[in-house]
């Protein structure tokens, strides 16, 4: 038996992957899946290019193709997932970085450059911007809820409202009783306290703010400021600083700084404040890391877990897949 803990995108997806191997495994998530933790964020986006030079690394263009893929199976088994493949707009915030994007147009197949003119209605674009054609945007309540059941439907089990309080050799406590487990995969983020080793984690707070809004924008918006428009509602994130220190105006700088990109956005009525802490390292790269045998922790993924989890899921659940064999075949040379 795996016993994962933390049921949050990296959680879920880990599961989900896991099952579908064929392997023996439980979830166990302390709340409800996709209504806590840093994977409760109202809207994510899943963008490749990131940052002020707005590249794309070779990792974030395999994590794209592989959430994709990740995605069309869970389609597949007949559930809706809450995801949206309709590129991603970049908007320039200078003409010296309109320039250096525009060269992407004949260099980069996956994105195309937008002169101010061909861009839509509604955003603000002085100076042009670009359309990452194969990237897109999630609910993340419905797609992990998704990632849940379809796990489920696989042969997993997935436990919410349960506490995992203490790990023994081949067994996780829970404030629902025990699970016997032979490998343990740590997947709760900045909510870490089982396990031991030394994980160089950097907590990051933030805000995601829904502004009543009807204009119609068909691209999410990605940049200094990100966000989506679900139904009536454009969610709006952005600003980030250390999970200690408060700030009171973070929403009205999120608006203001939106209102930029988004002109209707200005004077829009707040609906709604979401605050969250994310785990992030150094490198922006996530980490997967055996801290002891059988006791593994998988995250660190900050503002790019629904990005990248397919990914790290995907690889993690070969590595345990092998392991599995690997004991297996070992007892059977013992037995015979």
């Amino acid at each position: 038996m795996i016993c994962v803990v933390g049921g949050g995108v990296m959680g879920c997806t880990l599961t989900y992957r896991l099952a579908g191997r064929g392997l023996p495994v439980t979830l166990v998530e302390v709340g409800w899946i996709g209504q806590s933790g840093a994977s409760s964020v109202p809207v994510a986006l899943l963008n490749p290019y990131r940052g002020r030079s707005a590249r794309a690394s070779p990792f974030d263009r395999e994590a794209l193709a592989s959430t994709w893929r990740l995605v069309e199976e869970v389609k597949s088994l007949g559930y809706e997932t809450g995801v949206t493949r309709s590129g991603v707009l970049r908007i320039a915030s200078s003409p010296k970085q309109a320039k250096t994007w525009r060269k992407r147009d004949t260099k980069d197949d996956e994105v195309r450059w937008l002169e101010p003119d061909a861009v839509p209605s509604g955003f603000h674009v002085p100076f042009g911007g670009f359309l990452a054609l194969q990237g897109g945007w999630l609910e993340p309540r419905r797609w992990l809820r998704a990632l849940a059941e379809a796990a489920q439907q696989e042969g997993a089990t997935v436990l919410e409202g349960c506490d995992a309080q203490r790990l023994e050799a081949g067994m996780v406590h829970t404030s629902r009783g025990t699970v016997q487990a032979s490998q343990v995969v740590l997947c709760s983020g900045p909510s870490l306290t089982l396990g031991q080793g030394e994980l160089a984690l950097t907590h990051v707070a933030g805000e995601v703010i829904g502004l009543e809004s009807s204009a119609p924008l068909p691209y999410p918006l990605a940049g200094a400021v990100y966000g989506a428009r679900v139904g009536g509602t454009f969610y709006l994130g952005g600003n980030h600083r250390p999970a200690d220190q408060a700030d009171a105006s973070a929403p009205t700088q999120l608006q203001r700084a939106g209102s930029w990109f988004v002109p209707s956005l200005r004077d829009a009525r707040l609906e709604s404040v979401w605050h969250g802490v994310r785990a992030k390292t150094a490198d922006n790269l996530p980490i997967v890391r055996e801290l002891r045998p059988g006791l593994w922790f998988a995250g660190g993924l900050a503002g790019r877990g629904f990005l990248c989890a397919a990914q790290v899921a995907e690889t993690l659940a070969e590595k345990l897949t092998a392991q599995r064999m690997l004991v297996e075949s070992s007892s059977t040379i013992l037995r015979f």
